[in-house]
């Protein structure tokens, strides 16, 4: 019996951890994506930036998780199942069709320069200068923090531990843009490769375990 009640523990803790870990996966795509993009087109990151960029997207994370938190006082848990699967589903749609959004946002790209830096993540070097500079990484990182405030809500929605969810958050972030950026430099051509579809996948599996 206490074999069976440990081994219930070490299940819900590992799908606890999985959540969490597919939660930043997918919000991290989007700055992996961007890195690699910049990299390509010669534009350098430091850590500095890169760290700036995490630290903006984590906080956007956390706030939104503990804002579902919140909101669960006043929704019935079942309901709170239910809404976050729904959305998160939704969002999982909408970056399978990332790539159409973002061919006709770039055909506008000079109307709006925070719609551009978030369909092309070189658009944030704004003084042409090859360097990402720290405050040209607020700017990156919040135009790729807009979407990761419905997913932490949505996710937020069920049961998230918020200790691991900010380490996990700052380092893979981190690793995402460092990482990215050095893959990048090994490409020819600029612009951010399309990898929305894999974060909507990520969202729908999310989804089902949330």
């Amino acid at each position: 019996m206490i074999y069976l009640f440990y081994l219930i523990i070490t299940i819900k803790g590992v799908i606890y951890m999985l959540r969490i870990i597919l939660l930043i996966l997918a919000v991290s795509t989007d700055g992996f994506a961007s890195a690699i993009g910049l990299g390509s087109a010669g534009i350098k990151v430091p850590f500095r930036s890169a760290a700036v960029i995490s630290t903006v997207g984590t906080a956007f994370l956390t706030l939104s998780v503990c804002f579902a938190d919140v909101l669960e006082r006043f929704i019935p848990v079942s309901v709170c199942g239910i809404i976050s699967s729904a959305v998160l589903i939704l969002l999982g749609i909408f970056n399978l069709l990332h790539g159409v959004l973002k061919r006709k946002a770039l055909k506008n790209q000079d109307k709006n320069t925070a719609i551009a830096v978030f369909f092309d993540g070189t658009k944030a070097d704004t003084d042409h200068s090859k360097t990402i500079s720290c405050k040209e990484a607020l700017l990156l990182s919040a135009a790729l923090s807009a979407d990761s405030l419905v997913m932490g809500i949505s996710a937020g929605l069920g049961e998230i531990m918020l200790v691991p969810l900010i380490v996990l958050s700052f380092a893979m972030g981190l690793g995402a843009v460092m990482g990215g950026a050095a893959i990048g430099k090994r490409m020819i051509s600029g612009g951010d490769p399309d990898l929305q579809w894999l974060c909507g996948i990520i969202l729908i599996v999310l989804a089902f375990i949330a």
